[in-house]
């Protein structure tokens, strides 16, 4: 049995995203054993070729050709069952990895007996996962989130919501749990699904902040020319709601953020570290317009306030002015501004 294997589900998009993400990980320095299982659904583009060829020149790849497309769900289902492991890592196509990232993964499972999942940071995600890059090409943008996570050596946090791009499970989850749903068809909400059904077994689900994946963002469905995209969206919707007895909600809402802002203030006593790691979720939050003159915002704004404090209490009112230089307009700009005058006498930073 093979300590770990990757499953990467291919289709179409062969010089866009799975010739580079197949070259990623066998460029990335690795010291663990793996096997890559490439699972085809039923790809017209020369990828089946391609993956077929590169099997042949390493003894670690196996290859498994669909014969149709059976979605995303049902077609890392196949590759799951086709190979044991000890841990499973599912990798998207879109993705490109970078050194070290298998071996920081498996290893924080292995030092976490009670996590179940845990996923790198990225530039594209829905969730807490994604940090902000400046950078606009891929190779600056790699450059930008290994400064992030040198910068965050050992860190983590736990969340109820990991990204499917990349994600590694130990095997006694799915022997515990099952495999993805394949009922959401083509795609969407199959790791929203499973996530909350690792939750409900008892395990943690974290993000490793020192391990970054370049995610490209949904190519194959933006390649897929599927018919009501956005129908299907919420038709898996109500699936997950149905199933789970819940109401769906984005994993990208102030609130969220703000809670992993508070735990990087109580959590830490790198100054340096925390300002950096704050200013990039702020970041975050203002590219998504959270910072927009309205209701919610002010609510925000006021809770942000709150963080602003407990921050000062910890480290000083030179947290005022550190944010206070952040680069953009708005409700979260004016509170960093003005947030002076309710700190007391401290550090200046």
């Amino acid at each position: 049995m093979t300590t770990v294997a990757i499953v990467v589900l291919t289709y179409n998009s062969l010089e866009e995203t799975t010739k580079p993400c197949v070259e990623s990980i066998y460029r990335a320095k690795t010291v663990i054993d793996f096997e890559l299982v490439l699972v085809d659904n039923c790809s017209v583009d020369g990828t089946r070729e391609y993956i077929q060829q590169i099997a042949a020149t390493h003894e670690n790849i196996s290859v498994i050709l669909n014969h149709s497309n059976l979605g995303y769900a049902a077609g890392n289902n196949i590759g799951i069952r086709a190979t044991e492991a000890s841990y499973y890592v599912l990798l998207n196509s879109d993705t490109l990895v970078t050194d070290c990232w298998l071996d920081k993964l498996v290893a924080f499972l292995g030092q976490h007996a009670g996590v179940g999942m845990v996923g790198p940071v990225s530039n594209s995600v829905g969730n807490e996962q994604i940090i902000h890059v400046e950078a606009e090409n891929e190779g600056e943008i790699i450059l930008e989130g290994l400064a992030w996570a040198e910068r965050c050596a050992g860190d983590y946090f736990h969340t109820s919501m990991l990204g499917f791009f990349c994600v590694a499970i130990r095997k006694e989850v799915i022997d515990s749990v099952g495999v993805l749903d394949e009922n959401f068809g083509i795609g969407m909400f199959e790791d929203d699904d499973y996530c909350r059904r690792v939750i409900d077994s008892g395990y943690q689900l974290a993000c490793m902040e020192d391990v970054f994946v370049l995610h490209k963002g949904s190519i194959s469905f933006k390649n897929a020319n599927i018919d009501g995209l956005n129908e299907l969206f919420y038709q898996n919707m109500n699936k997950f709601e149905k199933k789970h007895s819940v109401r769906w909600r984005s994993g990208l809402t102030p609130p969220k953020f703000l809670r992993l802002i508070e735990g990087y203030i109580q959590e830490s006593s790198d100054y340096p570290k925390v300002i950096f790691k704050i200013a990039n979720k702020i970041k975050v939050m203002h590219k998504f317009n959270y910072d927009a003159a309205n209701d919610q915002a002010m609510q925000m704004a006021a809770r942000l306030n709150e963080v602003y404090v407990s921050l000062s209490w910890k480290f000083g009112s030179g947290i005022a002015r550190a944010l206070g230089k952040l680069p953009f307009s708005g409700l979260f700009y004016r509170m960093g501004m003005g947030i002076s005058k309710y700190l007391g006498p401290g550090r200046t930073g």
